[in-house]
């Protein structure tokens, strides 16, 4: 996590009460989705701890600090069921999604028939947003983003 300059507690505050209110509104649809629990087998549902306040600052920091096209494809393909992200293994893009899998927001996809055939699959990760983080990844876009800003 990046440390904060002088100057910057407006931004820290403003991210710290930010990762309050997604981390309260994760919690409270997390009693929801016990009840909505798809079948065994379905892929869209990953039963994880909910993040703490200190997790959402960590997955913030880490969307401020891509570089704008690393962002910019997450931000495309946020609520986009069907999307596929493909980026290189180990990448920015690839680090963060992983995090964002942590939380079951993303999860990975298989990568295109092309690569594989072309024998370059190992070189890419693919990825897509879940149920959960197709709700979730607009607000924290939007909650980093203000960050920027202020």
């Amino acid at each position: 996590m990046r440390h904060a300059k002088a100057g910057t507690a407006p931004v820290c505050q403003l991210l710290a009460a930010a990762a309050v209110l997604l981390a309260g509104s994760l919690m409270a649809q997390a009693a929801d989705s016990q009840q909505a629990r798809p079948q065994t087998g379905q892929s869209e549902f990953v039963a994880q701890a909910q993040p703490t306040q200190e997790a959402m600052l960590q997955l913030i920091e880490g969307f401020m600090a891509l570089s704008p096209g690393d962002r910019s494809t997450l931000e495309v393909a946020q609520d986009k069921r069907d999307a596929i992200l493909l980026t290189s293994k180990g990448s920015p893009n690839d680090l963060y999604w992983q995090e964002l899998a942590r939380w079951g927001w993303m999860r990975r996809a298989p990568v295109p028939e092309g690569l594989t055939q072309a024998g370059l699959a190992d070189r890419f990760s693919a990825w897509t947003t879940t149920r959960l983080g197709r709700e979730k990844i607009p607000l924290l876009i939007r909650i980093a983003n203000a960050g920027q800003e202020s």
